[in-house]
């Protein structure tokens, strides 16, 4: 399964459903910027160790039990 390829809605799900955690989900989109990026040019900034950080302060989160629609849900802006 390629987490890059997935919706918000399904990546969503397998977060909720435990079939993927936030940190994983995090490293694909990283691994990806690092493939594409040279070519897109879309990224200014890429805080590698921020996002996993946050990935896994939302993993621990939903383990805690949050459901909020978007945790652990990696997003660029």
């Amino acid at each position: 399964m390629d987490l890059t390829e997935l919706s918000l809605v399904e990546l969503r799900e397998k977060l909720r459903s435990g079939e993927t955690t936030s940190v994983a989900a995090t490293k694909a989109m990283l691994a990806r910027i690092v493939d594409v990026d040279n070519a897109v040019k879309s990224y200014i900034c890429v805080t590698d160790e921020r996002a996993l950080a946050q990935a896994a302060a939302a993993d621990k989160r939903r383990a805690d039990g949050d459901d909020s629609p978007l945790l652990g849900v990696p997003i660029g802006v």
